[in-house]
């Protein structure tokens, strides 16, 4: 990244990969022997402008070499920094994840090489759930418990909500084929019962998150509760 042009969204994600480099939008000469991020205006020959006034610099403006828009970018980049490849079991769970928690999890990955709460077998991801709330209460259940074995309760709790918030608007959603059918099949089949579910949910009194966690999944399938 250092050297080249970077497009991002908010130039501190950038400073959370290399907090030694300040954001600047314009140079004067104190900065000969500084690490920049520029955010300044564009201008010819902008990289030779900062190689020279500089010490170290990470552009934004013009033309990119590195995507950080997109959560793919980002986890390509972290990725590729340790020479490894995205494996395909964090890809299936990428638009799932709410904002929050890939945040921690390519920021846990940056620093430690590991992405968190990723279980190894695909039958254990949380996208599992979403297309088990379709099927029976029983293959529902299975995945659910296989699931609060391998990730924290935090984990797939948002994750579903953040999943019923995306069946509410189905239609503003902007992720891939497949999660988007699966989004519009959950809506037509239990989107009425997602607002009085939640209700429920939230009014709950039974002590075990797990097992309050679990009602809510029976009250989307119309079934009895523990």
């Amino acid at each position: 990244m250092i050297g080249k042009t970077v497009r991002v969204k908010e130039p501190k994600l950038i400073q959370f990969f290399y907090p030694s480099f300040e954001v600047k939008s314009s140079l004067d000469y104190l900065d000969a022997d500084k690490d920049i991020i520029y955010v300044g205006k564009g201008r010819p020959n902008v990289k030779k402008y900062l190689n020279e006034n500089t010490n170290r610099f990470i552009n934004t403006v013009g033309m990119h070499d590195i995507d950080l828009t997109t959560r793919e970018g980002v986890l390509d980049y972290v990725y590729s920094s340790r020479n490894r490849k995205v494996p395909q079991r964090l890809k299936d769970i990428l638009d799932v994840l709410s904002d929050e928690d890939f945040e921690y999890g390519y920021k846990v990955f940056w620093i430690s090489g590991v992405w968190p709460y990723v279980a190894d077998s695909r039958e254990n991801t949380i996208y599992q759930l979403f297309k088990s709330s379709l099927a029976s209460v029983k293959e529902m259940m299975n995945v659910y418990f296989n699931l609060v074995d391998n990730y924290p309760f935090y984990i797939v709790e948002s994750s579903f909500i953040t999943f019923l918030n995306r069946v509410i608007y189905v239609e503003e959603q902007k992720v891939n084929n497949d999660y988007k059918k699966l989004l519009k099949n959950f809506s037509s089949r239990q989107g009425k019962l997602i607002r009085p579910s939640i209700l429920n949910y939230a009014q709950s009194k039974v002590d075990r998150e797990e097992l309050r966690f679990l009602n809510l999944l029976l009250d989307l399938k119309g079934s009895g509760r523990l």
